[in-house]
């Protein structure tokens, strides 16, 4: 009696990308969202970034520089909304962190009435990127 042949495992590698991945014109007032979004939505990825808080302190934002607030800026920024992101209320980090979750785009408004086109479902902190 033969024995069965061994079944190959399905393995699926998460995407790893840098929020820039995400936009093009990055510091400039021409910043758009970058095909990437809509080539990705809907799929788990990680992403490196650094958090801020929004301006009313209700959320977790990712961002390209630590500690910029996205409504106070003099040019736009790249910003990527952390749904379900459970932090301190106190958590400070000026690493670049890895957030893992799965990409949404396209306008939406959450329960709380915060209105974004690019989120981060489930979103969960991973830890600092290795230097």
């Amino acid at each position: 009696m033969r024995s069965p042949e061994p079944h190959a495992v399905a393995t699926t590698s998460i995407p790893e990308l840098a929020l820039s991945d995400l936009f093009e014109g990055l510091g400039s007032s021409s910043l758009t969202y970058g095909p990437a979004c809509r080539t990705l939505h809907g799929q788990r990825l990680t992403v490196r970034a650094r958090l801020t808080r929004s301006h009313d302190g209700a959320q977790w934002l990712a961002v390209q520089e630590a500690g910029v607030c996205p409504d106070c800026s003099p040019t736009p920024v790249a910003v990527l909304q952390l749904e379900g992101l459970a932090l301190p209320d106190d958590f400070s980090s000026p690493d670049l962190l890895r957030l893992q979750g799965r990409l949404s785009y396209g306008f939406a408004i959450d329960a709380r009435g915060n209105a974004s086109f690019l989120r981060l479902e489930s979103a969960q902190l991973l830890g600092a990127v290795a230097p």
